[in-house]
């Protein structure tokens, strides 16, 4: 059964989750931060979205999006999820791997109020899944740095250069037996 096509307003904020079928994918470490903030960069090359908050943990992330362009909205998210797939093949010298439950959740945050209460959300998730006491010792991929050094207005922007490694030049982490890896 085909799923109804989602309605994306221009400008207007969605909450983005992205769940994997199984395992805990997303180690907390600056190599897979690294990683993870460079494929969120690449996808977002031709400012699809603009990102406002995004907290991954080890089997999930959660983004804060505002869409640019209705039609392009879909294509950060999709690009976001196959890079992050072809990353960790080449991580794990595999040649498939599902990795993604089959339809994201992408609902309208629509009130100003409800923005806040999902930023609140996020930045509380790791504290609530008992990972650590506060955001602020989250090893994981969070923009919560980032928003702390802004001056917290709805306009505000926080730029920087971010490296993309592509996944085609990464070598896997292990080599399998009598290989020369």
């Amino acid at each position: 059964m085909a799923y109804s096509p989602r309605r994306i307003i221009k400008n207007h904020v969605y909450e983005i989750c992205l769940r994997t079928i199984e395992g805990l994918p997303f180690s907390c470490s600056e190599v897979i931060n690294t990683l993870l903030l460079g494929i969120m960069a690449r996808a977002n090359r031709d400012d699809k979205v603009k990102v406002g908050h995004v907290v991954w943990l080890a089997n999930h992330v959660h983004l804060l999006l505002v869409a640019n362009e209705p039609d392009d909205f879909a294509l950060y998210y999709g690009e976001l999820m196959k890079k992050v797939t072809e990353t960790w093949k080449a991580l794990f010298g595999i040649d498939s791997l599902g990795l993604w439950q089959e339809r994201c959740s992408a609902i309208e945050v629509p009130t100003l109020a409800d923005v806040e209460d999902r930023i609140a959300y996020f930045y509380l998730n790791p504290a609530s899944a008992n990972l650590v006491q506060e955001i602020d010792k989250y090893p994981g991929l969070s923009s919560w740095h980032f928003f702390q050094s802004l001056n917290h207005t709805v306009d505000s922007v926080y730029t920087r250069s971010i490296r993309w490694y592509r996944y085609t030049e990464i070598p896997p982490l292990l080599s399998k037996p009598g290989s020369e890896n």
